[in-house]
């Protein structure tokens, strides 16, 4: 679907976190050792 494109890309990555943990008031959401995201 056009406009769609970072949801096309996004949301497989998210069924792939290993891990996450909140720091300083923030959740990080891992894969493979490294940092993906950051939610304030």
């Amino acid at each position: 679907m056009p406009g769609h494109e970072l949801e096309t890309k996004y949301l497989p990555v998210l069924t792939k976190i290993d891990t996450w943990s909140v720091a300083d008031g923030k959740l990080n959401l891992s894969l493979e050792g490294a940092v993906v995201a950051i939610y304030k």
